[in-house]
């Protein structure tokens, strides 16, 4: 062999090694992480969602930001459950959506369209968690205060408390929101009953939707609900509400779907939110944010404006067990403002505001409401006076609303 020829050998060889251990450190430094599959059941419930509901999984980051990561499966039998099995995650952090129809325990009903319910959670290998009103009113809280420092589950201890302060629960802590269910027998499902039926109230599936919404995103910033017409809604539907209808609702439909259940004592945590107001005809008497035939005047805050030619309501709920009389008139600053009633639809109210008389109800449990409208533009006073039954000179109270039409 020459001389060129074993030099050439000897390049070769070397190149070949030289490749080798190229490979060998790249595959170090492209390990593959496996992932951890992980197998996930659980149910859905304002009331019990039905079967075909859509559920989605998500993957979380460490600061609780999608990964990009999905999964979807669906609810198979009228109770809510559903399972996700051999889910490949690389993160312990997951988001739940679910929308679909659900039973209304309030009406007894399906509802007419769909609802979108949220929960977030930390999971093992083998995990249930549930989706329902609760888990879904604190998640954009609990990243707001991870956002802010805390970590999964300070924060989400932190953003429980908050809630239940809002309906004023203090003396109780929950572990995990996302762990309560309807049809457990304990303190922690009649707290779950007694909010979900609260929000829910009288509300149809696209009054709710856009109820949460605006209720999530008032307690998200600071863990409390600063808005005073929210809490007023939320004090009426308490007063609404028809315990007795409840239990019976739940008891049926929990037995078509075979399943004996005993409901708990929900109505202490009705009561409990309701308080002692009795003092102040302000506070029992409450003003929705909406009538029958449009937005409530009467819930309205100091100078808004109103639409020329659109139709509101006068719209005041009266509580179930005292006597009061609501007094209302309408003052305009020129005098020449005069608004246009359909008293054929004026419902518990007497008398006449197209004369620019003085009109008073006086009901219990029910809502007075009539539909009304201006042709003018200009200032008004909404004036209002809160009297004790018998007499209509026995005065307690009032205030004033003052708004523009436009």
């Amino acid at each position: 062999m020459n001389t060129k020829t074993l030099l050439f050998l000897t390049a070769l060889l070397f190149t070949f090694l030289g490749c080798d251990d190229g490979d060998e450190n790249n595959n170090i430094d492209n390990e593959v992480i496996e992932p951890t599959i992980y197998q996930l059941t659980g149910c859905v419930q304002k009331g019990p969602f039905i079967s075909g509901t859509v559920i989605e999984l998500y993957e979380l980051d460490a600061n609780f930001q999608q990964t990009g990561k999905s999964f979807t499966s669906e609810i198979i039998s009228n109770n809510g459950s559903f399972e996700l099995d051999n889910i490949p995650l690389e993160s312990s952090n997951i988001e739940l959506k679910a929308n679909g129809y659900y039973y209304n325990e309030v009406s007894g009903l399906l509802s007419e369209s769909q609802l979108n319910l949220k929960a977030i959670a930390t999971i093992n290998q083998e995990a249930t968690i549930n989706i329902n009103l609760l888990s879904h009113l604190v998640v954009d809280r609990i990243k707001q205060l991870i956002t802010l420092g805390d970590n999964y589950e300070t924060a989400k201890q932190t953003a429980q408390s908050e809630l239940l302060d809002v309906f004023k629960i203090s003396d109780i802590s929950i572990n995990a929101f996302e762990l309560l269910s309807l049809d457990n027998n304990n303190n922690e499902s009649a707290i779950l009953i007694a909010i979900s039926v609260i929000i829910q109230s009288n509300n149809n599936a696209a009054e709710l939707t856009q109820f949460l919404g605006n209720l999530k995103s008032d307690f998200s910033d600071n863990g409390t609900v600063d808005n005073a017409e929210m809490l007023a809604n939320l004090l009426f539907n308490a007063k609404s509400i028809e315990a007795a209808d409840i239990r019976s609702n739940l008891t049926k439909k929990y037995t078509e779907l075979g399943q004996s259940i005993t409901i708990p004592d929900f109505e202490q945590y009705i009561e409990l939110f309701i308080g002692d107001d009795s003092g102040d005809p302000t506070t029992e008497i409450t003003f929705p944010s909406n009538g029958k035939h449009g937005s409530n005047l009467l819930a309205m805050n100091d100078n808004d404006e109103i639409s020329k030619g659109t139709t509101y309501s006068l719209a005041a709920a009266f509580p179930n067990d005292l006597d009061l009389i609501l007094t209302l008139k309408i003052n305009s600053a020129n005098g020449n403002i005069v608004p246009t009633v359909d008293e054929r639809k004026q419902e518990f109210w007497i008398g006449s505001l197209n004369n620019r008389d003085e009109i008073y109800a006086q009901t219990k449990g029910q809502i007075a409401d009539l539909p009304i409208l201006f042709n003018d533009t200009g200032d008004i006073e909404i004036e209002m006076g809160f009297h004790k039954a018998g007499t209509i000179n026995e005065y307690l109270s009032g205030k004033s609303i003052y708004l523009t039409i436009k």
